[in-house]
């Protein structure tokens, strides 16, 4: 295949995710319009969740605000039952925080949303259909695990090179 046929197809794809993204978001963008989160809450809640059990200290740092600012937001998560505060049987001055089943379920909901509205929109395709669709998101997500490994500033715009030319690293 051409560098230009290639190119094309890529352009093509991404404009096609992007009217399915806009098509099907409705209920993506409704989830996220009824969160009562800043974002600075919801970064916080992210990272806690990531890390699975954290500190005050440690999200403070992870989403880049000042200690104080980030007792007053994991108080409110606290409040809001997203997240548990414990003491740590190490260092009774240390507090442990996880996410609660409810900041589980509030994280999933937001993540999952378009795989929801996937489930949905799958049966309508025919076999034929599903058997490429699998296929191209098996090689997606291959390609996204192989990229996911590489130091930052590896990636470059991958519309105008090849996956070869793409060792644009910054030194």
């Amino acid at each position: 295949m051409a560098k230009n046929e290639k190119k094309t197809l890529i352009e093509t794809t991404l404009a096609l995710l992007e009217e399915l993204s806009r098509i099907s978001g409705r209920q993506k963008r409704d989830s996220w319009n009824e969160l009562s989160l800043t974002i600075g809450q919801l970064k916080s809640l992210f990272f806690i969740d990531f890390e699975g059990c954290t500190s005050v200290k440690r999200v403070a740092g992870a989403v880049s605000m000042a200690p104080s600012n980030a007792t007053a937001v994991v108080d409110y998560l606290v409040k809001e039952e997203l997240v548990s505060r414990k003491e740590d049987p190490g260092d009774r001055r240390r507090l442990k925080l996880e996410t609660t089943s409810k900041g589980k379920c509030l994280l999933a909901n937001l993540k999952e949303g378009g795989v929801l509205e996937m489930s949905v929109l799958l049966p309508y395709l025919d076999a034929e259909d599903l058997v490429y669709l699998a296929r191209g998101l098996k090689a997606l997500a291959a390609a996204a695990k192989s990229q996911h490994k590489k130091p930052i500033g590896y990636h470059t715009n991958v519309i105008n090179n090849d996956p070869e030319n793409r060792m644009a690293r910054k030194e």
